[in-house]
C-alpha cells in the first residue's frame, strides 16, 4: 500500500514537473513593460506573427482605458483610432522582420533581451517613448514600441512600433 502511494506521488510529481517545463520561456506574458518587451522580442525572435498579435490592444483594453483613464477620453475616437490601427498594428510585425533583415539581422538564434525604457503617463494606464533593446553577439538593437497601454490583462502594444538601429556594440 506504502509502494503504491508512493508510486502516486512520483507520477504526480513527474507530470507536474513535465507540464511546467513544457512552456514557453521567451514568452513570458505581458504583466510589466518588461515581460511585454520579452514576449514582442520572443515572437520576432521565433517568427511567431500569431504571439505577436496577441500582445496587441483589442477592443477589451480600448474600453478599459475609457473606462479607467483619469483624463478625459473621447470614447468614440478611442474606438475609432482602434478600428483604424488594429490591422496596421498586425502587420507591423512583418515591417519588424523585414527592416531587421535590411539592417542585417538575419540570424535570430542569438538575439537576447537587454531591456525595456518608457515613460509612464495617465497614472500607469500607459507608456510613451517606449524602446526594447537586445543584443546578438557583439550586435545591439532598438525597436520602439512608440506607447504601451496597461488593462486588466496586462500591457499591449498601442502604438505603431518601428525597428530603429542595428549596429556594433562599441
Amino acid at each position: 500500500m506504502k509502494l503504491k502511494f508512493c508510486l502516486q506521488i512520483t507520477l504526480l510529481t513527474t507530470l507536474i514537473l513535465t507540464f511546467f517545463s513544457c512552456g514557453s520561456r521567451g514568452d513570458v506574458g505581458n504583466e510589466t513593460p518588461e515581460h511585454l518587451g520579452k514576449s514582442v522580442l520572443y515572437a520576432l525572435k521565433t517568427n511567431d506573427k500569431e504571439l505577436f498579435a496577441s500582445y496587441v490592444y483589442t477592443e477589451n483594453e480600448v474600453e478599459y482605458i475609457i473606462e479607467n483613464s483619469k483624463k478625459k477620453s473621447n470614447a468614440k475616437w478611442e474606438r475609432d483610432r482602434h478600428a483604424e490601427y488594429y490591422p496596421k498594428l498586425i502587420e507591423a510585425f512583418d515591417f519588424l522582420r523585414a527592416k531587421a533583415t535590411s539592417r542585417g539581422l538575419t540570424d535570430w538564434d542569438d538575439v537576447e533581451f537587454s531591456k525595456v525604457s518608457y515613460s509612464l503617463k495617465n497614472d500607469g494606464l500607459d507608456a510613451r517613448n517606449t524602446t526594447l533593446e537586445f543584443t546578438n553577439g557583439k550586435f545591439i538593437g532598438r525597436i520602439s514600441l512608440s506607447t504601451i497601454g496597461k488593462s486588466d490583462r496586462g500591457w499591449f502594444l498601442q502604438g505603431m512600433p518601428s525597428f530603429r538601429n542595428y549596429s556594433r556594440m562599441n
